[in-house]
C-alpha cells in the first residue's frame, strides 16, 4: 500500500516521502480502515520535528487521526454491525 514516511527527524519538505509499505492484516477483535482522508496537527509536527522523546522506528507515518471506511475485519468483531467491511469510520490511532 502507499503511505507518506519519514525515517528521520527534519523539515516536511526534506524527510517526507510516498512510498509502498505492507498493508497490515487486522489482529483478533480489530479492524482495518481504508483512510480517505487524514489531518496533519500539532502531534504530527512536534514527532517530525524531534520536540517528543517517541523515536523513529523503522519508518514513522504521520496522521494521528483520520477517517475512511472499514476494508478488512478480524472474526471476532463479526457480531457487532458497527464494524463490519464497508461502513464509514474515523478515529484516532495509539501509535
Amino acid at each position: 500500500m502507499k503511505a507518506v514516511v519519514y525515517d528521520r527527524r527534519g523539515a516536511a519538505a526534506e524527510v517526507l516521502r510516498v512510498t509502498d509499505i505492507p498493508r497490515p492484516e487486522p489482529g483478533p477483535g480489530e479492524v482495518r480502515v481504508r483512510i480517505s482522508f487524514s489531518g496533519v496537527n500539532p502531534t504530527d509536527w512536534k514527532s517530525l520535528s524531534g520536540a517528543t522523546a517517541r523515536p523513529v522506528d523503522e519508518f514513522q507515518i504521520p496522521h494521528l487521526d483520520g477517517s475512511g471506511v472499514i476494508d478488512a475485519e478480524q472474526h471476532a468483531v463479526h457480531d457487532h454491525e458497527q464494524f463490519r467491511a464497508g461502513v464509514p469510520s474515523v478515529g484516532m490511532h495509539d501509535g
